[in-house]
């Protein structure tokens, strides 16, 4: 639970939780203990579905920053 806590402390500030708000993912009672960590089922729910679509980003900004290729 304090590793998720520590992730839920670090992404807090980035917006992915209003997004998971607003998607109805999360209702907007959840999101609070979903970013301290008290949710044990929807953080190892959710904390793999906000790290691949970081990474997904991630990615994409790595292709236009290189150019190389077109975007799937």
């Amino acid at each position: 639970m304090a590793y998720f806590s520590a992730l839920g402390q670090t992404i807090e500030s980035s917006g992915g939780p209003e997004i998971l708000s607003s998607a109805e993912v999360l209702a907007q009672g959840t999101v609070r203990g979903f970013i301290h960590g008290h949710h044990f089922i929807y953080c190892t729910q959710i904390h793999p579905l906000f790290a691949l679509a970081l990474q997904i980003l991630h990615f994409r900004h790595f292709i236009e920053m290189h150019g190389h290729g077109v975007l799937i």
